[in-house]
């Protein structure tokens, strides 16, 4: 089942919306979202679609710019970045989740060094774990209930400022 769920703070009175179907909800979600970001795990999205989403962080010095992909699914979260022998300096890959919890990852099979950042419901970043390194099996726990994971290459952390607290936004694709 698709569903797309998404919930924006940019409005006085916050909304949710819940969509189901893939491109008609898609289309609808676009129209609907155009010209406002939605705050990052305010975002539930379930469909099967290799898509980058835009994704941005705001830091003392600025908005940074991202391109997820987004692990939906329990294999694809199983999956993550297993066997990927390079990630672009500007992706990542976001696992998002429907309810806040504490949230438990690891480096197997994975062949690059990463930072991950733990955010919660509300798009804010609570924990913030760098240099993870491949094939570590050592979890690494989000320490707070959170409801997303956004990987990136290890070292994006210090080189753009991203500190606990930042503001984290999904955007819609067109957005």
């Amino acid at each position: 089942m698709d569903a797309l769920i998404f919930r924006s703070s940019s409005f006085t009175t916050k909304a949710m919306i819940m969509i189901r179907g893939t491109s008609t909800g898609l289309l609808l979600l676009l129209a609907v979202f155009a010209f406002s970001p939605v705050t990052l795990a305010q975002a539930v999205v379930s469909s099967k679609d290799n898509v980058l989403y835009p994704l941005e962080i705001e830091t003392a010095d600025g908005i940074q710019r991202y391109h997820v992909e987004i692990a939906r699914t329990y294999q694809e979260q199983k999956r993550g970045l297993m066997h990927r022998e390079f990630l672009p300096a500007s992706q990542g890959m976001l696992f998002l989740h429907k309810q806040p919890k504490v949230l438990q990852m690891w480096m197997k099979n994975t062949l690059i060094a990463l930072d991950m950042l733990f955010i919660d419901q509300f798009g804010t970043i609570r924990h913030i774990h760098t240099e993870a390194q491949p094939h570590d099996e050592t979890t690494i726990s989000s320490v707070h209930a959170v409801v997303a994971v956004l990987e990136l290459n290890a070292g994006v952390v210090a080189r753009d400022g991203i500190e606990i607290g930042n503001s984290v936004r999904l955007h819609p694709i067109g957005g």
